[in-house]
């Protein structure tokens, strides 16, 4: 959904990916980093230390984001970036999501959460594979998810059932984006 929200975004972005372009990290770099984010995250979510998962959750989304923007500054978009970004993108999701089991979060919705967070990123790709251009399909993107997780972690600092019903809205959101990405993929196919 935020997607769709991207030139606006692209205001805040370019200049920062301009800034650390002329570093010279590159793009797979960034990704990488994002995922080393991420396992940090799940360290200090086992450790029940929220405020530095939260830190680590709002840095494993500024690589998400910013890793891309790089790599178009500087001419590096790559199928080779793509894949990776992609695949480690994957795991960085099973991490913070998996990570919401140590902060109290109950296990059936985690899981659930797990099982249809891939899915939602299975159809995209599949859809995509297929020829359907996937972006903006649905509520719940990845970017939605970083920020749920987000608050979700803020909340269980104050407020365990409150962070669980939000955890439960996210997966409510989640699966409403797989069968609207499953419709779409079959409607575009009929």
């Amino acid at each position: 959904m935020l997607s769709k929200f991207r030139q606006y975004f692209a205001k805040v972005v370019d200049p920062i990916a301009k800034y650390i372009a002329k570093t010279g990290v590159s793009p797979n770099i960034l990704t990488v980093l994002g995922v080393v984010s991420s396992a940090i995250y799940l360290v200090f979510a086992w450790y029940n230390a929220l405020v530095y998962a939260f830190i680590m959750v709002i840095l494993a989304g500024f690589f998400d984001v910013i890793d891309g923007a790089v790599a178009r500054v500087l001419g590096k978009v790559s199928k080779v970036g793509e894949f990776l970004d992609s695949t480690l993108d994957r795991l960085s999701d099973a991490m913070l999501i998996a990570g919401l089991l140590f902060t109290g979060i109950n296990g059936f919705l985690v899981i659930s959460l797990l099982i249809f967070s891939f899915l939602v990123s299975y159809v995209r790709a599949k859809g995509e594979l297929l020829g359907l251009k996937m972006e903006g399909i649905g509520l719940v993107e990845r970017a939605e998810r970083i920020i749920f997780i987000s608050v979700i972690i803020i909340t269980c600092m104050v407020n365990l059932l409150i962070a669980n019903v939000i955890a439960l809205i996210l997966l409510i959101l989640t699966l409403i984006t797989l069968i609207d990405r499953v419709f779409f993929v079959l409607k575009s196919l009929i």
